[in-house]
């Protein structure tokens, strides 16, 4: 899925849970040139608000410009 959307998997290879993060996207501003990390989740499943809720837990965790959640 993240290779549908041109997003960088994460290349996490420690075992247990993956702190919620399935890839990276990298988009540079355009006022400033500097470059911002944005995180990727995809769920597969019915998605509900707890699901947006650990998005943006994570996008704070991780000092991300933007989290994206993908729904297939």
């Amino acid at each position: 899925m993240l290779s549908l959307v041109d997003v960088h998997p994460a290349q996490d290879k420690r075992k247990g849970a993956d702190r919620g993060i399935d890839g990276y996207l990298c988009l540079f501003d355009d006022g400033s040139g500097q470059r911002k990390k944005v995180v990727v989740q995809v769920k597969s499943s019915e998605v509900s608000v707890l699901h947006v809720r650990d998005l943006r837990g994570t996008v704070e965790r991780e000092g991300a410009a933007l989290g994206i959640l993908v729904m297939l």
